[in-house]
């Protein structure tokens, strides 16, 4: 393991997964009902992604000594708030994530609750959008001047949440800044699950049903399911082992829409337990369990499951969430460390990626994932550490 003190150029970056488009055509849920307490601008669904074309070339396998070579790099700030901001320049760098939308907008969720905030980032997937965090009392005053510099008079910024989320104190600011307001929640954490996963259904559901479902009980599970779920794949909650209404109803009329035709991933034991209790429509779905001993063995069984293997990865603590929300929206995988120490699981899963991964971004300070985890995990990879 190697350490260089020059930042990644934003050509070592990957492609946007999103671009300027929004979900594809097999989405999810469609016919949910969004729960909005203040809707002016664009409605959800109303931008088509461009056709997709296919080609018969067949291209040649680079080899090893023209692929990149691989790096580790940490993107912080001093708190979950200004991480969250890192993150998102990080990713406009190179996808210019305010400019490229036909419709630009912003995702704001709350940097102090989880449960709302989990369904996040298919919200921004949907839209292609930057996800920000903020106290629930108030708009952050970096999050205010960062909409301010990127952010066009009337754009959309979506809220997360009811107002036991993120007050009407942060909707007045963001309206006094002339931008449009649209808060996306519901009754409560499972009804907001559902209303996000309304929101991000395009098309008319009928070709799949793709849902990734979790406890809302408490984080754990939940931040490695978040950082997976995307626009065609959004995340419902459930209580436990149990399923709320709002959850199996939604799941009956997803199933029902696509003709039982689609996959469930159950992110931890509790959501395993609940989707083993389908009944109706839902009980068609190909069901796929994610589920380990703990929250970081969690996380590696999902990125197995879930067959999002990819060039990059991502790294954050597994002690809290915001972190490991504002890295899922790179659409790469997650994996789960403990601040100190990684994981056998996290270790053995970066381990069995040496010559796969090219970058691995590490999002949290050094007390969330300290350096020398990250110079564990850049050997492991066989990477070199990039310091800005």
């Amino acid at each position: 393991m190697h350490t260089a003190e020059r930042p990644l150029a934003p050509a070592d970056r990957r492609p946007s997964r999103w671009g300027s488009v929004a979900a594809p055509a097999a989405t999810t849920l469609a016919g949910v009902a969004v729960i909005v307490a203040s809707v002016v601008g664009e409605a959800p669904g109303s931008t088509q992604p461009g056709a997709q074309t296919s080609s018969t070339t067949t291209a040649t396998a680079p080899a090893a000594s023209e692929l990149p070579e691989p790096r580790a790099a940490r993107l912080s700030g001093p708190d979950r708030v200004a991480t969250a901001l890192a993150v998102t320049r990080d990713r406009d760098e190179s996808r210019n994530l305010y400019g490229a939308p036909a419709q630009p907008s912003v995702v704001i969720a709350s940097a102090e609750s989880y449960p709302d905030a989990l369904t996040a980032t298919a919200l921004a997937d949907r839209y292609g959008a930057p996800l920000l965090l903020t106290p629930r009392t108030g708009l952050d005053p970096r999050v205010a001047a960062e909409l301010r510099e990127h952010l066009p008079a009337g754009a959309t910024v979506r809220l997360l949440g009811g107002e036991a989320a993120l007050s009407a104190n942060v909707a007045d600011a963001v309206r006094a800044g002339g931008w449009t307001v649209e808060r996306v929640g519901g009754a409560d954490r499972y009804a907001t699950a559902v209303a996000v996963a309304g929101a991000v259904a395009t098309g008319d559901g009928r070709e799949r049903c793709d849902v990734i479902l979790s406890t809302g009980a408490d984080f754990a599970d939940g931040a490695s399911a978040a950082a997976s779920a995307r626009a065609q794949r959004p995340l419902l909650l459930t209580d436990g082992d149990w399923l709320p209404a709002a959850t199996a109803e939604a799941l009956a009329r997803c199933a029902d829409a696509a003709g039982g035709k689609g996959t469930l991933i159950a992110v931890g034991g509790p959501a395993a337990r609940a989707a083993a209790a389908l009944t109706g429509p839902a009980s068609g779905l190909r069901v796929l369990g994610a589920a380990g001993s703990d929250r970081y063995e969690t996380a590696v069984e999902l990125l197995r499951t879930a067959g999002d293997d990819d060039e990059w990865l991502v790294l954050t603590t597994g002690e809290d969430f915001p972190d490991a929300l504002s890295g899922g929206t790179y659409g790469v995988p997650v994996l789960l460390t403990a601040p100190d120490a990684l994981t056998p699981a996290t270790a053995a899963a970066l381990s069995e990626r040496r010559g796969q991964v090219r970058r691995l971004v590490v999002v949290g300070g050094t007390r969330a994932v300290s350096d020398a985890v990250l110079a564990q995990a850049a050997d492991l990879l066989g990477a070199t550490v990039v310091r800005g």
